[in-house]
């Protein structure tokens, strides 16, 4: 579990970070957000904490301050190496020290060294950015936690790398302010619970009581009446003019392309992020035209395809595609790089788009957008789950000419599906002239694609104040030219913000020696710049010794690996683990309880080895005697029964069935979730060939053999012969397998509605 960042609270251990306030302020489709940490020292010793947390990657960071009882503090930019050194030695000579690092887009470091005992400390951040626009409204998205990502961190110090604890609980407060003609949008929040409170000149969204740090908070505004805008704004010695060109939508399509269809298959996916996936998927196959053609590849650490070559999409090649994606399963880890090659693989000369649905959650995308880049092929990208990998999904779809649309597994997928492929049918941007009042000191505008329908916006500094209108004129490929002139309203509220957005986007324009100056300048977080401040302490309040290290770890995000679902209660790891050892070990004799105690004593009693974590842990009941009668339990033990089902169904080589020889095959089956945590936690300490012989032994041994036919029984023979069995292995499934057997065959209406409408020992 350690692998892929996964981990129980050490015993007794207290974290520090109690929760998050957020107030947002929304006005034309420039949104400001403040943010602010709560932490409390509960040890007897002074600590330093480590938070990694995520922001949206075109956000811009505004300022940093602490708060340590009434005294505030205001953080300032500094090159990283002064403020690494500065804060080694505040932290050395018993002073605190505050930093706030950008280690990678989207992903924010906050190191609070020498947090006192008994001391409560709050930490607020603020940020801008520009909201996009879907042609019909816009979309404000606070993200939350960083899911467990596929494969190995690299350039991220230990400390900094996002680590996920089951029992870590984050409470979330927000309030959403919009002002201007946004206010009269209709409005929508598929993540979380809300209320709305109107005024004449704002809307208020404010979160319901309750919320967590498990999932991203989603607010749909659409009002179709927004038009394009431009506003100037002066700061920082700096005058900027703003332009956010909302293009119509165009009606004549551009001719048929090929499209390939990737759909991430991986552990992380399992649950309601795949079910959407496969929506996503059939919506796709819907939307392909006759004259198109189309391939299918799902793919985790294993990959499969619908057909090695491109096929036209005909009414039945459609229907077996279908019915192909309703196949997909778990196939291990989110190895995507090699997905994409695969994809490519399928370009025979012909513009070619992929249509990639993924959580994007892995360490290393690989360096599939070369290769798209150099073939011409554009990378559409739909981010699925609660915690979406957004740096993942957004590179692979900005550095293509590709777009990007990000879905919470409660959010309708028809939407995102139908607005690519009007992208992917129609042409893009091709000519933007821009005549500005007066001679623009420098202009900097977005490196991603533009369709028809997407929000675009222009930044240009001025030496003077730029009060009169732009003129704007500009096409898509075989489209009429069309002219605009957008009046420039000064803008103050937000104004530093504008200034320091636009300064944001031309730092990757400057040469290399001028980015650090340039940072400094406007106050801008970089790989170079980092948020510092320095608190000197009195005498009697200085540290006497180095502070211990805490690193506060991201709340499982709601729905991961199927570990819940997203609509329903979020699963607490630690109930559910210890609720099922205990129902487990009541059933389980002496000794081998024993022996299986002492196995657990080893320094990772439950480490997956590499690899992304299988779907392993699910609901389980908190008590022995509600396990017995949950739903929870219940729905485990209808699982068993089909799972004897298939393997009886199989083992008796039918064509479409044989008998699973490997883990992957028998992941794929219906197995119950308490049997996929068993499996897991025997992974490490033993062979796959040894557990998959012990699993196939207990079930010969088990209260329900009855249930077997003579098939089963005779590969298990078949399979033994020669093997040595491993006893501890054999007693633990057994115990497992009688549980369920005995909870099936308890008097209970549910099962007794089940077993008198035809499942009973004699079916298979």
């Amino acid at each position: 579990m350690n692998d892929c960042g996964l981990m129980v609270l050490a015993s007794g251990e207290k974290l520090a970070l109690r929760g998050v306030d957020v107030s947002a302020r929304i006005a034309g489709l420039l949104a400001a957000t403040t943010l602010t940490q709560r932490y409390r020292n509960d040890t007897d010793t002074n600590l330093e904490l480590a938070y990694t947390f995520p922001l949206p990657v075109d956000g811009t960071l505004l300022s940093f301050s602490v708060q340590i009882g009434e005294r505030r503090y205001e953080g300032k930019v500094t090159p990283r190496k002064a403020a690494e050194l500065a804060y080694e030695q505040a932290i050395s000579g018993g002073h605190s020290a505050f930093r706030l690092q950008e280690i990678r887009p989207g992903m924010y470091h906050a190191s609070l060294g020498n947090v006192m005992a008994g001391e409560s400390v709050a930490i607020t951040l603020s940020y801008a950015e520009t909201l996009p626009w879907s042609g019909r409204g816009a979309r404000y998205r606070l993200p939350t936690s960083i899911a467990p990502r596929y494969g190995v961190p690299t350039g991220l110090l230990p400390w900094q790398q996002p680590v996920t604890r089951m029992e870590a609980e984050y409470t979330l407060g927000l309030v959403v302010t919009i002002v201007g003609p946004l206010a009269q949008s209709a409005i929508a929040c598929p993540s979380h619970q809300v209320s709305l409170r109107s005024s004449d000149e704002a809307l208020k969204v404010i979160l319901a009581a309750g919320a967590r740090l498990d999932r991203d908070f989603i607010l749909e505004i659409e009002n179709e009446a927004v038009q394009s805008l431009g506003v100037h704004a002066h700061a920082r010695d700096t005058h900027v003019a703003l332009l956010t060109l909302l293009p119509p939508k165009v009606e004549n399509a551009q001719t048929s392309r090929d499209t390939v269809l990737v759909i991430d298959c991986s552990g992380s996916m399992q649950g309601d992020s795949l079910t959407l996936a496969r929506e996503g998927v059939k919506l796709a196959l819907n939307s392909l035209s006759l004259n198109e053609r189309f391939a299918l590849v799902g793919f985790g650490t294993q990959f499969v395809h619908f057909d090695p070559t491109l096929q036209p999409a005909n009414k039945q090649n459609l229907m077996l595609a279908r019915s192909f994606v309703d196949q997909l399963g778990n196939l291990g880890g989110t190895e995507l790089s090699k997905a994409l090659e695969q994809a490519m693989a399928y370009f025979d000369e012909r513009p070619m788009d992929i249509l990639l649905l993924t959580d994007g959650e892995t360490w290393n995308p690989g360096s599939a957008i070369i290769e798209a880049q150099r073939k011409g092929i554009r990378i559409f990208t739909v981010g699925i789950g609660s915690a979406v990998a957004e740096d993942t999904v957004r590179a692979l779809a900005d550095q293509t000419g590709g777009a990007c649309e990000l879905v919470a597994p409660t959010e309708d997928m028809s939407k995102r599906i139908f607005r690519h492929f009007q992208r992917m049918r129609q042409p893009q941007m091709s000519c933007l002239d821009i005549e500005w009042p007066g001679t623009p000191l420098w202009e900097v505008r977005p490196e991603r694609a533009c369709f028809a329908g997407d929000a675009f916006t222009v930044a240009a500094a001025f030496a003077s104040a730029p009060v009169q209108a732009a003129k704007l004129s500009f096409e898509f490929a075989g489209q009429p030219s069309t002219t605009l002139t957008l009046p420039l309203v000064q803008e103050e509220t937000a104004a530093d913000a504008i200034v320091r957005v636009a300064a944001r986007q031309r730092l990757g324009l400057l040469p290399d020696g001028d980015r650090l100056d340039w940072a400094v300048k406007y106050q801008l977080l970089t790989d170079r710049t980092d948020y510092f401040i320095a608190v000197t302490r009195e005498s009697d309040e200085m540290a006497v010794t180095l502070p211990a290290l805490q690193v506060q770890p991201q709340m499982l995000a709601a729905g991961w690996s199927g570990s819940s679902s997203v609509t329903g209660r979020r699963c607490c790891m630690k109930e559910s683990i210890v609720a099922f050892r205990d129902h487990l070990d009541s059933e389980m004799p002496a000794a081998i309880r024993q022996s299986s105690q002492s196995a657990n004593t080893s320094s990772h009693p439950m480490d997956y080895g590499h690899g992304e974590l299988p779907p392993v842990i699910r609901r389980v009941s908190r008590s022995t005697n509600e396990a017995m009668s949950s739903d929870g339990v219940f729905v485990s033990a209808v699982t068993f029964l089909r799972l004897l089902q298939e393997l009886n169904w199989r083992s008796l080589g039918m064509i479409f069935g044989r008998f699973p020889t490997t883990l992957t095959d028998l992941a794929k089956l219906a197995c119950p979730d308490e049997l996929r945590l068993l499996v897991a936690e025997a992974t490490p300490h033993h062979s796959e060939a040894e557990i998959l012989l012990a699993l196939y032994e207990a079930l010969g041994q088990h209260d329900g053999r009855a249930f077997l036919g003579e098939a089963f029984l005779k590969r298990l023979a078949a399979l033994k012969s020669g093997a040595t069995l491993n006893a501890e292995l054999v007693a633990r499934f057994r115990a497992l397998f009688d549980v369920l057997w005995r909870v099936f065959n308890a008097p209970n209406s549910k099962f007794d509605q089940l077993r008198h409408t035809g499942i009973s020992e004699k079916k298979c």
